[in-house]
Protein backbone atom coordinates (compact mmCIF):
# COMPACT_ATOMS: atom_id res chain seq x y z
CA UNK A 1 0.00 0.00 0.00
CA UNK A 2 1.36 3.36 -0.95
CA UNK A 3 2.03 5.69 1.83
CA UNK A 4 0.47 9.14 1.41
CA UNK A 5 1.88 12.47 2.58
CA UNK A 6 0.08 13.89 5.61
CA UNK A 7 -1.37 17.39 5.65
CA UNK A 8 1.52 18.68 7.77
CA UNK A 9 4.10 17.31 5.33
CA UNK A 10 2.29 18.83 2.36
CA UNK A 11 2.10 22.24 4.05
CA UNK A 12 5.80 22.06 4.90
CA UNK A 13 6.75 21.14 1.36
CA UNK A 14 4.45 23.73 -0.18
CA UNK A 15 5.58 26.66 1.94
CA UNK A 16 9.21 25.57 1.80
CA UNK A 17 9.26 25.37 -1.98
CA UNK A 18 7.41 28.68 -2.27
CA UNK A 19 9.87 30.57 -0.04
CA UNK A 20 12.87 28.97 -1.74
CA UNK A 21 11.47 29.93 -5.14
CA UNK A 22 11.03 33.54 -3.95
CA UNK A 23 14.62 33.65 -2.65
CA UNK A 24 15.95 32.20 -5.90
CA UNK A 25 13.98 34.66 -8.02
CA UNK A 26 15.26 37.58 -5.91
CA UNK A 27 18.89 36.43 -6.16
CA UNK A 28 18.54 35.73 -9.88
CA UNK A 29 17.17 39.22 -10.62
CA UNK A 30 19.83 40.74 -8.37
CA UNK A 31 22.45 38.84 -10.36
CA UNK A 32 20.97 39.96 -13.70
CA UNK A 33 20.83 43.60 -12.61
CA UNK A 34 24.41 43.46 -11.32
CA UNK A 35 25.67 41.84 -14.52
CA UNK A 36 23.83 44.30 -16.74
CA UNK A 37 25.08 47.28 -14.75
CA UNK A 38 28.66 46.01 -14.82
CA UNK A 39 28.67 45.27 -18.57
CA UNK A 40 27.05 48.62 -19.36
CA UNK A 41 29.72 50.48 -17.37
CA UNK A 42 32.47 48.65 -19.30
CA UNK A 43 30.80 49.41 -22.63
CA UNK A 44 30.47 53.08 -21.68
CA UNK A 45 34.21 53.33 -20.94
CA UNK A 46 35.14 51.40 -24.08
CA UNK A 47 32.92 53.54 -26.31
CA UNK A 48 34.27 56.72 -24.73
CA UNK A 49 37.84 55.68 -25.48
CA UNK A 50 36.88 54.48 -28.95
CA UNK A 51 35.59 57.96 -29.74
CA UNK A 52 38.81 59.44 -28.35
CA UNK A 53 40.90 57.19 -30.61
CA UNK A 54 38.79 58.14 -33.63
CA UNK A 55 39.52 61.81 -32.94
CA UNK A 56 43.23 61.00 -32.71
CA UNK A 57 43.04 59.24 -36.09
CA UNK A 58 41.28 62.27 -37.57
CA UNK A 59 44.18 64.50 -36.48
CA UNK A 60 47.11 62.21 -37.40
CA UNK A 61 48.29 60.40 -40.49
CA UNK A 62 50.67 57.47 -40.93
CA UNK A 63 51.05 53.92 -39.79
CA UNK A 64 52.36 54.83 -36.33
CA UNK A 65 49.79 56.70 -34.29
CA UNK A 66 50.69 58.51 -31.11
CA UNK A 67 47.93 58.36 -28.52
CA UNK A 68 48.12 61.23 -26.02
CA UNK A 69 49.60 60.18 -22.68
CA UNK A 70 46.56 61.46 -20.76
CA UNK A 71 44.34 59.11 -22.80
CA UNK A 72 46.73 56.23 -22.13
CA UNK A 73 46.67 57.00 -18.40
CA UNK A 74 42.87 56.99 -18.43
CA UNK A 75 42.78 53.71 -20.36
CA UNK A 76 45.20 52.17 -17.89
CA UNK A 77 43.23 53.41 -14.88
CA UNK A 78 40.08 51.83 -16.31
CA UNK A 79 41.82 48.49 -16.72
CA UNK A 80 41.36 48.60 -20.49
CA UNK A 81 43.77 47.31 -23.09
CA UNK A 82 43.99 48.62 -26.65
CA UNK A 83 45.33 47.51 -30.00
CA UNK A 84 45.54 49.79 -33.02
CA UNK A 85 46.96 48.81 -36.40
CA UNK A 86 46.51 48.22 -40.13
CA UNK A 87 46.73 44.40 -40.15
CA UNK A 88 45.76 42.44 -43.19
CA UNK A 89 42.02 41.76 -43.32
CA UNK A 90 42.82 38.04 -43.58
CA UNK A 91 44.32 38.24 -40.09
CA UNK A 92 41.30 40.09 -38.66
CA UNK A 93 38.56 38.08 -40.35
CA UNK A 94 37.94 36.03 -37.18
CA UNK A 95 37.24 39.20 -35.21
CA UNK A 96 33.71 40.50 -35.73
CA UNK A 97 32.86 44.16 -35.55
CA UNK A 98 31.20 45.15 -32.29
CA UNK A 99 31.33 43.47 -28.88
CA UNK A 100 32.24 39.86 -28.21
CA UNK A 101 33.70 37.73 -25.43
CA UNK A 102 37.10 36.15 -25.77
CA UNK A 103 38.23 34.03 -22.82
CA UNK A 104 37.93 36.19 -19.71
CA UNK A 105 37.82 39.38 -21.80
CA UNK A 106 35.11 41.54 -23.29
CA UNK A 107 36.39 43.08 -26.53
CA UNK A 108 35.12 45.76 -28.87
CA UNK A 109 36.39 45.82 -32.45
CA UNK A 110 36.01 48.88 -34.59
CA UNK A 111 37.15 49.63 -38.13
CA UNK A 112 37.91 53.30 -38.77
CA UNK A 113 39.84 54.73 -41.72
CA UNK A 114 41.36 51.34 -42.45
CA UNK A 115 42.54 50.87 -38.88
CA UNK A 116 41.56 47.82 -36.82
CA UNK A 117 40.78 49.09 -33.35
CA UNK A 118 40.52 46.55 -30.53
CA UNK A 119 39.60 47.78 -27.07
CA UNK A 120 38.96 45.28 -24.29
CA UNK A 121 38.83 44.60 -20.58
CA UNK A 122 39.63 41.53 -18.55
CA UNK A 123 36.54 40.53 -16.55
CA UNK A 124 37.93 37.53 -14.66
CA UNK A 125 37.11 39.29 -11.35
CA UNK A 126 33.51 39.69 -12.44
CA UNK A 127 33.29 36.05 -13.54
CA UNK A 128 34.62 35.04 -10.14
CA UNK A 129 31.99 37.29 -8.55
CA UNK A 130 29.34 35.66 -10.76
CA UNK A 131 30.45 32.22 -9.57
CA UNK A 132 30.17 33.37 -5.97
CA UNK A 133 26.64 34.63 -6.62
CA UNK A 134 25.67 31.16 -7.89
CA UNK A 135 27.30 29.55 -4.86
CA UNK A 136 25.40 31.98 -2.66
CA UNK A 137 22.15 30.95 -4.34
CA UNK A 138 22.86 27.28 -3.66
CA UNK A 139 23.83 28.02 -0.06
CA UNK A 140 20.70 30.14 0.36
CA UNK A 141 18.62 27.24 -0.97
CA UNK A 142 20.17 24.81 1.49
CA UNK A 143 19.97 27.17 4.44
CA UNK A 144 16.49 28.28 3.43
CA UNK A 145 15.23 24.70 3.36
CA UNK A 146 16.51 24.05 6.88
CA UNK A 147 15.26 27.31 8.40
CA UNK A 148 11.89 27.31 6.63
CA UNK A 149 11.15 23.66 7.37
CA UNK A 150 12.02 24.18 11.04
CA UNK A 151 9.89 27.31 11.31
CA UNK A 152 6.92 25.84 9.48
CA UNK A 153 7.23 22.57 11.40
CA UNK A 154 6.84 24.35 14.72
CA UNK A 155 4.04 26.56 13.40
CA UNK A 156 2.05 23.77 11.74
CA UNK A 157 2.71 21.41 14.64
CA UNK A 158 1.15 23.94 16.98
CA UNK A 159 -1.77 24.61 14.63
CA UNK A 160 -2.46 21.01 13.61
CA UNK A 161 -1.76 19.20 16.88
CA UNK A 162 -5.37 19.52 18.13
CA UNK A 163 -6.70 18.24 14.80
CA UNK A 164 -4.25 15.32 14.75
CA UNK A 165 -5.13 14.42 18.35
CA UNK A 166 -8.81 14.54 17.47
CA UNK A 167 -8.20 12.36 14.41
CA UNK A 168 -6.34 9.74 16.47
CA UNK A 169 -9.08 9.69 19.09
CA UNK A 170 -11.84 9.30 16.49
CA UNK A 171 -9.97 6.50 14.70
CA UNK A 172 -9.94 4.48 17.95
CA UNK A 173 -13.48 5.39 18.98
CA UNK A 174 -15.88 2.44 19.15
CA UNK A 175 -19.45 3.61 18.86
CA UNK A 176 -20.76 0.44 20.52
CA UNK A 177 -18.30 0.21 23.42
CA UNK A 178 -17.38 3.82 24.22
CA UNK A 179 -20.07 5.41 26.35
CA UNK A 180 -18.83 9.01 26.50
CA UNK A 181 -18.62 11.54 23.69
CA UNK A 182 -15.45 13.26 22.48
CA UNK A 183 -14.28 15.80 25.05
CA UNK A 184 -14.24 19.36 23.68
CA UNK A 185 -11.17 21.19 25.03
CA UNK A 186 -11.17 23.86 22.32
CA UNK A 187 -14.26 25.94 23.08
CA UNK A 188 -15.70 27.86 20.13
CA UNK A 189 -12.59 27.58 17.97
CA UNK A 190 -12.65 25.82 14.60
CA UNK A 191 -11.44 22.58 16.23
CA UNK A 192 -14.09 22.97 18.90
CA UNK A 193 -16.82 23.34 16.27
CA UNK A 194 -15.54 20.22 14.47
CA UNK A 195 -15.58 18.33 17.79
CA UNK A 196 -19.18 19.41 18.44
CA UNK A 197 -20.19 18.30 14.93
CA UNK A 198 -18.54 14.90 15.46
CA UNK A 199 -20.28 14.50 18.83
CA UNK A 200 -23.59 15.33 17.17
CA UNK A 201 -23.00 12.58 14.58
CA UNK A 202 -21.95 10.12 17.31
CA UNK A 203 -25.10 10.87 19.32
CA UNK A 204 -27.32 10.31 16.29
CA UNK A 205 -25.46 7.11 15.39
CA UNK A 206 -25.76 5.80 18.96
CA UNK A 207 -29.47 6.57 18.93
CA UNK A 208 -29.95 4.71 15.63
CA UNK A 209 -27.84 1.79 16.89
CA UNK A 210 -29.86 1.54 20.10
CA UNK A 211 -33.09 1.60 18.10
CA UNK A 212 -31.79 -1.23 15.92
CA UNK A 213 -30.77 -3.24 18.97
CA UNK A 214 -34.17 -2.79 20.60
CA UNK A 215 -35.92 -3.77 17.39
CA UNK A 216 -33.80 -6.92 17.00
CA UNK A 217 -34.21 -7.83 20.68
CA UNK A 218 -37.98 -7.37 20.51
CA UNK A 219 -38.17 -9.31 17.24
CA UNK A 220 -35.95 -12.00 18.71
CA UNK A 221 -38.25 -12.37 21.70
CA UNK A 222 -41.44 -12.29 19.61
CA UNK A 223 -40.15 -14.90 17.13
CA UNK A 224 -39.25 -17.53 19.70
CA UNK A 225 -42.82 -18.41 20.67
CA UNK A 226 -44.24 -18.90 17.13
CA UNK A 227 -41.13 -20.85 16.11
CA UNK A 228 -41.60 -23.20 19.05
CA UNK A 229 -45.24 -23.65 18.07
CA UNK A 230 -44.25 -24.44 14.47
CA UNK A 231 -41.73 -27.05 15.67
CA UNK A 232 -44.31 -28.64 17.95
CA UNK A 233 -46.96 -28.77 15.23
CA UNK A 234 -44.50 -30.28 12.74
CA UNK A 235 -43.65 -33.06 15.20
CA UNK A 236 -47.37 -33.78 15.73
CA UNK A 237 -48.03 -33.84 11.97
CA UNK A 238 -45.05 -36.13 11.34
CA UNK A 239 -46.54 -38.69 13.73
CA UNK A 240 -49.97 -38.65 12.08
CA UNK A 241 -49.16 -38.24 8.35
CA UNK A 242 -47.88 -41.12 6.26
CA UNK A 243 -47.89 -39.49 2.81
CA UNK A 244 -44.23 -39.25 1.72
CA UNK A 245 -44.71 -36.08 -0.35
CA UNK A 246 -46.29 -34.26 2.57
CA UNK A 247 -43.61 -35.57 4.94
CA UNK A 248 -40.93 -34.25 2.58
CA UNK A 249 -42.55 -30.82 2.59
CA UNK A 250 -42.76 -30.93 6.38
CA UNK A 251 -39.05 -31.75 6.46
CA UNK A 252 -38.32 -28.68 4.32
CA UNK A 253 -40.44 -26.54 6.66
CA UNK A 254 -38.54 -27.98 9.61
CA UNK A 255 -35.16 -27.12 8.04
CA UNK A 256 -36.32 -23.57 7.32
CA UNK A 257 -37.52 -23.24 10.90
CA UNK A 258 -34.15 -24.48 12.16
CA UNK A 259 -32.40 -21.83 10.03
CA UNK A 260 -34.63 -19.12 11.47
CA UNK A 261 -33.95 -20.42 14.98
CA UNK A 262 -30.23 -20.27 14.25
CA UNK A 263 -30.49 -16.65 13.06
CA UNK A 264 -32.51 -15.71 16.16
CA UNK A 265 -29.95 -17.43 18.39
CA UNK A 266 -27.02 -15.73 16.62
CA UNK A 267 -28.64 -12.31 16.87
CA UNK A 268 -29.24 -12.87 20.56
CA UNK A 269 -25.59 -13.77 21.02
CA UNK A 270 -24.33 -10.72 19.11
CA UNK A 271 -26.55 -8.33 21.07
CA UNK A 272 -25.60 -9.80 24.44
CA UNK A 273 -23.96 -6.98 26.39
CA UNK A 274 -21.53 -9.12 28.39
CA UNK A 275 -20.45 -12.55 27.24
CA UNK A 276 -17.80 -12.97 29.91
CA UNK A 277 -20.37 -13.56 32.64
CA UNK A 278 -20.12 -17.31 31.99
CA UNK A 279 -17.88 -19.31 34.30
CA UNK A 280 -14.49 -20.17 32.85
CA UNK A 281 -12.67 -23.48 33.02
CA UNK A 282 -9.34 -24.83 31.82
CA UNK A 283 -9.82 -26.51 28.43
CA UNK A 284 -7.28 -28.63 26.56
CA UNK A 285 -7.64 -27.26 23.03
CA UNK A 286 -6.44 -30.36 21.15
CA UNK A 287 -8.92 -32.65 22.93
CA UNK A 288 -11.68 -30.08 22.60
CA UNK A 289 -11.24 -29.64 18.82
CA UNK A 290 -11.05 -33.41 18.27
CA UNK A 291 -14.46 -33.77 19.94
CA UNK A 292 -15.89 -30.73 18.11
CA UNK A 293 -14.87 -32.08 14.69
CA UNK A 294 -16.99 -35.21 15.28
CA UNK A 295 -20.11 -33.03 14.97
CA UNK A 296 -19.21 -32.45 11.30
CA UNK A 297 -18.56 -36.09 10.33
CA UNK A 298 -21.56 -36.33 8.00
CA UNK A 299 -20.68 -33.12 6.13
CA UNK A 300 -17.03 -34.16 5.87
CA UNK A 301 -17.96 -37.56 4.44
CA UNK A 302 -20.36 -36.02 1.91
CA UNK A 303 -17.60 -33.83 0.47
CA UNK A 304 -14.71 -36.22 1.09
CA UNK A 305 -12.88 -33.65 3.23
CA UNK A 306 -10.36 -34.62 5.90
CA UNK A 307 -9.48 -32.53 8.95
CA UNK A 308 -5.90 -32.76 10.26
CA UNK A 309 -5.28 -31.53 13.80
CA UNK A 310 -1.58 -30.73 14.25
CA UNK A 311 -0.51 -29.81 17.79
CA UNK A 312 2.90 -28.20 18.30
CA UNK A 313 2.11 -27.28 21.90
CA UNK A 314 -0.15 -28.62 24.64
CA UNK A 315 -2.32 -25.49 24.67
CA UNK A 316 -4.85 -24.96 27.47
CA UNK A 317 -7.22 -22.00 27.68
CA UNK A 318 -9.25 -20.55 30.54
CA UNK A 319 -12.58 -20.28 28.75
CA UNK A 320 -16.02 -21.79 28.25
CA UNK A 321 -17.19 -24.26 25.61
CA UNK A 322 -20.21 -22.00 25.00
CA UNK A 323 -17.89 -19.50 23.29
CA UNK A 324 -15.41 -21.96 21.80
CA UNK A 325 -18.23 -23.95 20.16
CA UNK A 326 -19.39 -20.83 18.38
CA UNK A 327 -15.88 -19.63 17.56
CA UNK A 328 -14.38 -22.81 16.11
CA UNK A 329 -17.73 -24.25 15.05
CA UNK A 330 -18.37 -21.32 12.71
CA UNK A 331 -14.84 -21.42 11.29
CA UNK A 332 -14.99 -25.17 10.60
CA UNK A 333 -18.53 -24.87 9.21
CA UNK A 334 -17.40 -22.17 6.76
CA UNK A 335 -14.33 -24.15 5.71
CA UNK A 336 -16.56 -27.11 4.85
CA UNK A 337 -19.40 -25.11 3.25
CA UNK A 338 -17.15 -23.02 0.99
CA UNK A 339 -15.24 -26.03 -0.24
CA UNK A 340 -15.64 -28.01 -3.47
CA UNK A 341 -14.63 -31.22 -1.73
CA UNK A 342 -11.89 -33.83 -2.11
CA UNK A 343 -9.56 -31.67 -0.04
CA UNK A 344 -8.30 -31.17 3.49
CA UNK A 345 -8.53 -28.72 6.38
CA UNK A 346 -5.51 -28.22 8.64
CA UNK A 347 -5.90 -26.99 12.23
CA UNK A 348 -2.51 -26.12 13.74
CA UNK A 349 -2.14 -25.50 17.48
CA UNK A 350 0.77 -23.37 18.72
CA UNK A 351 1.76 -21.94 22.09
CA UNK A 352 -0.31 -18.77 21.76
CA UNK A 353 -2.30 -19.18 18.56
CA UNK A 354 -4.37 -21.50 16.38
CA UNK A 355 -4.30 -21.51 12.57
CA UNK A 356 -7.07 -23.00 10.44
CA UNK A 357 -6.23 -23.50 6.75
CA UNK A 358 -8.58 -24.84 4.10
CA UNK A 359 -8.48 -25.49 0.35
CA UNK A 360 -11.81 -23.83 -0.35
CA UNK A 361 -12.99 -21.36 -2.96
CA UNK A 362 -11.22 -18.43 -1.25
CA UNK A 363 -12.25 -14.83 -0.64
CA UNK A 364 -11.62 -11.81 -2.83
CA UNK A 365 -8.95 -9.46 -1.42
CA UNK A 366 -11.36 -6.54 -1.79
CA UNK A 367 -13.90 -8.31 0.45
CA UNK A 368 -11.64 -9.34 3.33
CA UNK A 369 -12.27 -6.14 5.28
CA UNK A 370 -16.05 -6.73 5.17
CA UNK A 371 -16.34 -10.41 6.07
CA UNK A 372 -16.84 -9.69 9.80
CA UNK A 373 -19.72 -7.26 9.19
CA UNK A 374 -23.21 -8.38 10.15
CA UNK A 375 -25.20 -10.11 7.39
CA UNK A 376 -22.33 -9.69 4.92
CA UNK A 377 -21.92 -12.49 2.39
CA UNK A 378 -19.17 -12.43 -0.20
CA UNK A 379 -20.00 -12.61 -3.89
CA UNK A 380 -18.66 -16.14 -4.31
CA UNK A 381 -21.13 -17.49 -1.73
CA UNK A 382 -23.92 -16.45 -4.10
CA UNK A 383 -22.15 -17.88 -7.15
CA UNK A 384 -21.74 -21.26 -5.46
CA UNK A 385 -25.27 -21.13 -3.94
CA UNK A 386 -23.96 -21.47 -0.40
CA UNK A 387 -26.53 -21.11 2.35
CA UNK A 388 -25.83 -18.79 5.24
CA UNK A 389 -27.03 -15.68 7.02
CA UNK A 390 -23.80 -13.67 7.21
CA UNK A 391 -23.56 -13.81 11.02
CA UNK A 392 -21.04 -16.62 11.59
CA UNK A 393 -17.86 -14.58 11.19
CA UNK A 394 -19.48 -11.65 13.02
CA UNK A 395 -19.83 -13.94 16.04
CA UNK A 396 -16.23 -15.15 15.61
CA UNK A 397 -14.98 -11.55 15.62
CA UNK A 398 -17.13 -10.60 18.62
CA UNK A 399 -15.77 -13.48 20.71
CA UNK A 400 -12.19 -12.54 19.79
CA UNK A 401 -12.86 -8.90 20.71
CA UNK A 402 -14.54 -9.83 24.00
CA UNK A 403 -11.49 -11.83 25.09
CA UNK A 404 -8.94 -9.42 23.55
CA UNK A 405 -7.81 -12.00 21.02
CA UNK A 406 -6.58 -11.03 17.59
CA UNK A 407 -7.85 -12.61 14.37
CA UNK A 408 -6.01 -12.39 11.03
CA UNK A 409 -7.32 -13.58 7.67
CA UNK A 410 -5.48 -14.35 4.47
CA UNK A 411 -7.15 -15.78 1.39
CA UNK A 412 -6.62 -16.38 -2.30
CA UNK A 413 -9.29 -17.22 -4.85
CA UNK A 414 -9.09 -20.86 -5.95
CA UNK A 415 -6.43 -21.69 -3.33
CA UNK A 416 -8.16 -21.34 0.03
CA UNK A 417 -8.29 -19.31 3.24
CA UNK A 418 -6.25 -19.11 6.43
CA UNK A 419 -7.67 -17.87 9.75
CA UNK A 420 -5.19 -17.15 12.52
CA UNK A 421 -6.40 -16.56 16.09
CA UNK A 422 -3.76 -15.14 18.42
CA UNK A 423 -4.49 -15.36 22.14
CA UNK A 424 -3.32 -12.60 24.47
CA UNK A 425 -0.15 -13.28 26.43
Amino acid sequence: MKKKFGIKTRILLGFGLFIIAVINIFLYFFYLLTEKSFINSIKTNIEKNYESIKKTLDNQEGYIINIPSKDLDEIKSLGLFIHLGKEDQEIMKNYNLGYYFYGDNIIFRGDYKGYNILIGKNISDFLSYKSKILELMLFADFLGVIIIVMMIYFITNRLLRPLLNLSKYISKYDIEKDKSLVKNNYGDSEIGLITDAINNLISKSKSILESQKRFIQDSNHELKTPLMQIDTNIEILEEKITDKNILKKLENIKKSTENINKIVSNLGFILREENKSYSLEKINIKNYIENLVKNFDNLLQEKNISINIISYFNLELENNTYFLDRLFGNLIQNSISYNKGNSKIDIEIFENKIILKDEGIGIQKSELENIFNRFYRNQDSCIYNKEGNGLGLTIVKKICDDFSWKINVDSKIGVGSKFEIIFKD
